[in-house]
Order: structure tokens, then C-alpha cells, then sequence
């Protein structure tokens, strides 16, 4: 028995000692603690007081893994999104793509990913197909100072007879559509798991649903190129890849059921790099 457990703690040290070697070999860390920026619709505090949520856990574990360390803040979206672009925060997610950040910004592969879409009265509920044809004449609603009210507002002028309202919060906009504030036909155009969430954090299962996807949107966490390296960003992303690979992201996103989930990103997702 003895010669047994010596033999398996052999072979656990050398595992252990080649595990560390290569993780060492493949590491790329800063040596400082990064300022990590996130918001309330995609993730919350815990009963301990940590930021939480299924994005927050993956990035958590891809740092823990390349020996970097990180600080969570939780602030308005609209100041997450100033403050990366300043480069006053190192990194903030759940943040979309365009080509005016991938100027300033490095992006990690995928951590989440939606579809836009419509929300309307189940009394007026409708099949949203994906034809703008069927938002014409409709109020239209957004919410927040984020990329998503921007979207909205050039969906809208392409829309005959569309009108654009966007509310100060999600929680806002889905009560005034839940009280016909937004007339007759009225919808929210929100990102689907988002939307869901408050639905389901307001109680509103009977009152507003889903009518259809409109276009898929994929969020990443983005990076300052002021503060962070390309170098550190590949090292993030290996790991990152790794970890969707092994199946360790579909574990983590399983165990989030309430308001805030995510989306493990498909394969296909997981292939392009923004940054190239």
C-alpha cells in the first residue's frame, strides 16, 4: 500500500510540477492589479458582497489560472464604457464591437452572446419575422446610454412612421410598455437574454413577451490598448479558448438561473479574432 501511494504522489508531483512549468512557460501577466469595469444588467453582488454572474465567474477563472491579479467595479454602463474608452479602467465587460472601439480597444474571443430583438404587450403580440416592414408606425423603446439606444435610434429612421423612445433603465422601459405608455403597438427592441431577465425580475411573464429575434449581437471583454498589451490579450484569449474547449465556461454559465445568465458562445463564435 505504502509503494501504491508513493507511486500516485510521485505521479501527482510530477503532474502538478509540469502543469505549474507550463503554465509559468505559457503566463503573461502585469505587475499590477487591473481595474476590471462591469454593470448591473449583466452581473450583481452576492450575499458576500462580490460581484457575481456567469461573465464575471469565466473572466475570474481565466485570471486565477494566468496568475494575474484584478479588481471588479460595478458602475453605470454608460460610465464603463467612458471610462475604458479613456482608458481610465483596464477592461469592462459584456462590451459589443464596432469599428470605432477596435481602435482603442483590444477584444478578448466571446464571453456572451444575444440576439436583438423585439418585446411587445402579450395583448398585442405578434410574430416579429425579422421584417422592419412589421415595425412600421410603431414607438419603438431602448433604454440606457449604451450602443443599444444608438442602434435603436438608426433602426428607427429607416422605419417608416417609427418613432424612437428610449427610457433612462431596462426595469423603466418595460413597465411603461407594460402600461401601454408607449401607445398602441408599441415594442422594446432590447437584447433578448437582457430582456428576459427583467421579465422575470418584474413579474411581467403574463404581461410581456418575446415576438422575435431581429440580429445577433456577441459581447466580449475589451481592453485598453493605452494600459494592456496585444501579448496579454493573446494569453488571455488561449486560456480563455481553453476553457470553453474542456467544457469548464458551459459548467460555470449552468450553475446562474436567476435574472442574470449567459450564453456559452457557439464554436464558430469562439474562431475570430477582433483584433486582427
Amino acid at each position: 500500500m505504502k509503494h501504491v501511494i508513493g507511486f500516485a504522489s510521485t505521479i501527482l508531483f510530477i503532474s502538478t510540477f509540469l502543469n505549474v512549468s507550463i503554465a509559468e512557460e505559457n503566463s503573461v501577466t502585469l505587475d499590477r492589479v487591473l481595474s476590471i469595469y462591469t454593470y448591473k444588467s449583466v452581473a450583481f453582488r452576492n450575499d458576500k458582497g462580490e460581484i457575481d454572474g456567469p461573465v464575471a465567474t469565466i473572466v475570474r477563472e481565466v485570471f486565477k489560472n494566468m496568475g494575474q491579479e484584478f479588481k471588479f467595479q460595478m458602475v453605470p454602463i454608460s460610465r464603463a464604457v467612458h471610462e475604458l474608452e479613456d482608458g481610465n479602467a483596464d477592461a469592462a465587460f459584456n462590451m459589443s464591437y464596432n469599428d470605432r472601439r477596435g481602435k482603442i480597444l483590444w477584444y478578448s474571443r466571446p464571453v456572451h452572446y444575444t440576439f436583438y430583438g423585439i418585446f411587445v404587450r402579450k395583448s398585442e403580440f405578434f410574430k416579429y419575422a425579422g421584417d422592419h416592414k412589421q415595425l412600421e408606425g410603431r414607438v419603438i423603446a431602448s433604454y440606457g446610454k449604451t450602443s443599444l439606444a444608438k442602434k435603436t435610434t438608426k433602426l428607427v429612421k429607416t422605419i417608416p412612421g417609427a418613432k424612437h423612445h428610449n427610457s433612462i433603465q431596462a426595469d423603466l422601459a418595460f413597465k411603461m410598455l407594460k402600461k401601454g405608455r408607449f401607445g398602441k403597438g408599441g415594442v422594446i427592441y432590447a437584447p433578448d437574454t437582457a430582456g428576459f431577465g427583467v421579465i422575470e425580475k418584474l413579474g411581467y411573464e403574463n404581461d410581456v413577451v418575446y415576438a422575435g429575434h431581429d440580429k445577433l449581437n456577441i459581447y466580449y471583454l475589451a481592453f485598453s490598448k493605452k494600459n494592456v498589451s496585444q501579448e496579454f490579450v493573446n494569453a488571455f484569449n488561449d486560456e480563455l479558448m481553453r476553457l470553453h474547449g474542456n467544457g469548464t465556461m458551459e459548467e460555470i454559465y449552468s450553475r446562474y438561473t436567476a435574472y442574470i445568465k449567459a450564453r456559452v458562445p457557439l464554436k464558430e463564435y469562439m474562431m475570430t479574432d477582433m483584433n486582427y
